[in-house]
């Protein structure tokens, strides 16, 4: 219980800054920090961000925390699907970016599954 109200907390004081992480996100050459600002975004649900998360994800060399943070988007841009698909199926230098780009995939399709019904 202590645990789940400390990370609301973090969570809430994150979500007071997402304008300054907005900006490090679009700014920053290190597609780490990137990634980073980008989940922590997420993690604050605000919809009126998720265009800008999309557009970094299909911008920037895949990361494991940027595919997680376009996973919690939701997006059903079929450039974002095309990106997931290649991360999938193509080769790449970090072994675990497909399992995190299958996973994010199936994240987003039972998002699309649960809010169709």
């Amino acid at each position: 219980m202590l645990n789940v109200t400390i990370q609301k907390l973090q969570i809430h004081k994150v979500c007071r800054v997402v304008p300054d992480l907005m900006e490090i996100m679009k700014a920053a050459t290190d597609d780490y920090i990137a990634a980073i600002s980008a989940g922590a975004i997420a993690d604050c649900k605000q919809p009126s961000t998720y265009a800008a998360i999309v557009d970094q994800f299909l911008q920037r060399p895949p990361v494991p925390a940027m595919i997680r943070a376009v996973g919690e988007t939701g997006s059903q841009d079929d450039r974002v699907y095309a990106k997931l698909h290649k991360l999938i199926t193509e080769p790449n230098d970090d072994p675990m970016i497909p399992n995190f780009a299958q996973h994010t995939k199936q994240q987003i399709d039972i998002a699309t599954q649960t809010g169709a019904q």
